[in-house]
C-alpha cells in the first residue's frame, strides 16, 4: 500500500469518527432540547432559582407567589372539563375547560411557553375568569396529557392552536374569543394569526414572544451558553432538518404576521434577559394587523404580570376596549 492510500485511509477515518461523535452530540442537544418525553429532557437544568436580593425583586416574588396561589384556588374551584382535539398528525391534544359562573360567549384561550404547563398560564385564566369568560388552558403538545414526540418552537404548534379555535367555534358558534400567549406560547398565539383564523377571533395578546426560532437560538447560544461561534448552531439546524422535519430558519413570527388579519398587543419585560426586548420591534413592524406594544421596565422573562399587575391588565384592557370592545 502507498503512502498516499495509508494517508486517505487515515483521513476518512477521521471524518467518519468526526461525523460520528457530531452526530451522537446533536442527537443528545436534539432530545434534551426538543422532545420533552425522554430523561434527556428533564436531566437538563435549564432555569436555576434564583433568590430575590433587592426589596422590589423581593416585592415581585410575593407578587408571583400570591397570584399563582391565587390562580390554583381559582382552578380548584372551579367547574372543569377535560377538552381534546386532534393534530394534524394525528396526536390527541389535551386542555382544561373552565366554564363560567353565568353563561357566556367569550372564551379566553391560553398558552403556554416553553418548558411550561398550565400552571404558568393560570394567572391569565383567573382574571379572564373574573372577566365573565370560559377559559381554556391548553397543554402544549408532548406535556402533560398532550401526546406528541417533539416540540417544534411553534411551527406546528400554530396548527395545534388553529384547532382549539376551531373546537370553541365549534361548541359556539357565536363565541368570541381573545387568544393569550406567554413565551414559546406568545411565539405560537402570532404565528397561529397567520393561518385561516375564525372570525370569531376578536384579538390576541403576546407576552414576550421571539422574533423567529433561529434568532432565539443564536441569542441563547451567545448569551447563556456563551458561545462565541455560531458554527454548531448551523449543523445542529440541519440535523433538526434531517431528524425532526423543520427548520429553524422558518419558524418565523414576522414572516407569519404580515398575513394577520387579527388585532395584537405585543408585551415585553424590560429586563428579559432569555428573550430580549429588542425582539419586539421587528415583530411590530410586521404585523398588517391593528397593533399596539407596551414595555414593563424591571420585568424579567414572562413577568410583566407580576412586576407591574395593575398596569398590566389595564394595557390589555384599554387595547380590548379599542379593537375588541364586545369582549368587555
Amino acid at each position: 500500500m502507498e503512502l498516499w492510500q495509508i494517508i486517505l485511509i487515515v483521513v476518512l477515518g477521521i471524518v467518519l469518527i468526526a461525523g460520528i461523535v457530531i452526530t451522537i452530540i446533536a442527537n443528545k442537544f436534539i432530545t434534551a432540547f426538543f422532545m420533552p418525553k425522554t430523561k434527556a429532557w428533564n436531566a437538563v437544568p435549564w432555569k436555576k432559582k434564583s433568590t430575590p436580593k433587592t426589596d422590589r425583586e423581593k416585592e415581585i416574588q410575593e407578587c408571583k407567589d400570591s397570584t399563582r396561589k391565587k390562580a390554583q384556588e381559582w382552578r380548584d374551584s372551579s367547574t372543569v372539563q377535560d377538552l381534546w382535539v386532534n393534530s394534524r398528525e394525528g396526536y390527541r391534544l389535551h386542555g382544561f375547560f373552565y366554564l363560567a359562573k353565568k353563561e357566556s360567549h367569550k372564551y379566553a384561550l391560553c398558552i403556554h411557553g416553553y418548558r411550561g404547563n398550565t400552571a404558568n398560564i393560570a394567572p391569565y385564566g383567573l382574571h379572564y375568569a373574573e372577566m365573565g369568560f370560559n377559559v381554556i388552558l391548553t397543554e402544549n403538545r408532548c406535556i402533560g396529557q398532550s401526546e406528541g414526540k417533539f416540540l417544534s418552537m411553534g411551527w406546528n404548534e400554530k396548527y395545534d392552536a388553529l384547532a382549539w379555535l376551531n373546537c370553541i367555534t365549534e361548541m359556539d358558534k357565536d363565541a368570541q374569543i381573545i387568544l393569550h400567549g406567554e413565551s414559546m406560547g406568545a411565539a405560537i398565539v402570532l404565528m397561529t394569526l397567520g393561518e385561516a383564523v375564525p372570525e370569531n377571533l376578536k384579538c390576541a395578546i403576546s407576552d414576550s414572544a421571539f422574533d423567529t426560532a433561529w434568532n432565539q437560538f443564536k441569542h441563547l447560544g451567545k448569551h447563556k451558553m456563551h458561545k462565541k461561534t455560531n458554527m454548531g448552531l448551523y449543523i445542529w439546524k440541519i440535523f433538526i432538518r434531517l431528524r425532526l422535519g423543520f427548520s429553524l430558519k422558518k419558524v418565523s413570527c414576522i414572516k407569519q404576521l404580515k398575513k394577520a388579519r387579527t388585532p395584537v398587543l405585543l408585551i415585553h419585560g424590560g429586563a428579559d434577559t432569555l428573550v430580549p426586548p429588542t425582539m419586539l420591534k421587528p415583530i411590530y413592524n410586521s404585523i398588517s394587523s391593528p397593533k399596539d406594544w407596551f414595555i414593563f421596565p424591571e420585568a424579567k422573562h414572562c413577568h410583566s404580570i407580576f412586576a407591574h399587575p395593575q398596569t398590566y391588565w389595564e394595557k390589555i384592557h384599554e387595547f380590548i376596549y379599542r379593537t375588541a370592545p364586545e369582549l368587555l
